[in-house]
């Protein structure tokens, strides 16, 4: 396998063009090659190119993909790979979007981190009894003839960052990634890959963390689970068990993270486009298209049942659930 570097944000296909597909002639909101995007700084590892070259199959961290080639960098060998992800000194990105500049008067603009993202920290706002005006990061970057260097990147001080691992508080780990993701309501990214690109990226800031920081309530969670098919109250019996903001919920085409259960409910959020509910004479599709926090009963009414009926795969670092259908 090849590996690489992203070089600017961008769109992650599921298939090696910019032509969209659309459900209907009409329907030119919802592009359905359209998966996620890939930010800036992102190491992916390359299997294949397409026949004119102009496209790579790309694996990151959560999801396979085409993407335009010109977007990012062949590294030379491995090694060069594992250098620049596991720099010890690293500088986390926490807020939604974060603007990098090229130079340390933050006129330069290059590029936007999003949150999730980390890169090698050169200079931190205060070093050697010195305050800075800004941080200074390793960025990769494409030089004229194509060739991959690694440039400085600047990053205003105030802005939401933070150096170094997380510690785990509920906090950190619920409230203020929720804030982010309903952010992105006016991002016009209404993937469901898109959003959760977001959160599999914080996710790395708690790397570090010990395993006893997911146990609540003095209940282990470290467990497994054996698949046993796709039964409703099977589900449920998982989900009483999983580790909210920390579980996925995918059914066909689509993922939700789970935000945990209230009152008898089971929630969670996830970047929708429709859903179908039960009309005088045919199921209405009701357009959405945004991020939503619901319960997994959604679309009960529909032909297809409810999300939860419909869920297939719930899975975090403790509990899997993977239905035979």
């Amino acid at each position: 396998m090849l590996f690489g570097l992203i070089v600017k944000r961008t769109d992650i296909r599921v298939f090696p063009t910019e032509e969209i597909s659309m459900t209907t002639p009409t329907s030119y909101e919802f592009d359905r090659f359209q998966h996620s995007s890939i930010s800036a700084g992102s190491l992916i590892g390359i299997y294949h190119f397409s026949k004119d070259r102009l496209w790579a199959y790309v694996q990151t961290g959560f999801i396979r993909g085409w993407y335009v080639r010109l977007l990012l960098l062949l590294l030379r060998i491995k090694k060069e790979a594992v250098h620049y992800e596991d720099a010890k000194e690293r500088l986390f990105i926490t807020g939604s979007f974060v603007k990098v500049f090229g130079d340390p008067s933050l006129h330069q603009f290059i590029f936007l981190a999003q949150m999730g993202n980390t890169f090698p920290i050169l200079n931190p706002p205060s070093n050697n009894g010195i305050t800075l005006s800004c941080y200074m990061i390793q960025i990769p970057f494409r030089e004229v003839d194509g060739a991959l260097t690694f440039r400085k990147g600047y990053l205003s001080k105030d802005e939401d960052v933070h150096l170094g691992f997380l510690s785990y508080t509920r906090k950190i780990w619920h409230v203020k990634p929720l804030k982010c993701f309903i952010n992105l309501m006016a991002g016009g990214d209404v993937r469901c890959q898109g959003l959760f690109s977001f959160h599999h990226g914080y996710l790395r800031h708690f790397r570090d963390s010990h395993a006893s920081q997911f146990k609540t309530s003095g209940k282990d969670r470290n467990q497994s689970w054996t698949d046993r098919g796709n039964d409703y109250q099977e589900k449920e019996r998982v989900l009483d068990r999983a580790i909210p903001m920390a579980t996925t919920l995918r059914l066909p085409g689509h993922i939700m993270l789970y935000l945990g259960k209230d009152k008898g409910n089971y929630y969670a959020i996830h970047n929708i486009w429709a859903i179908q509910k039960r009309g005088w004479f045919k199921p209405v599709l009701e357009k959405i298209g945004k991020v939503v926090v619901s319960d997994l009963s959604l679309g009960r009414s529909g032909p297809y049942q409810s999300l939860l009926h419909r869920v297939t795969d719930i899975q975090n670092d403790c509990i899997r659930f993977r239905s035979q259908k």
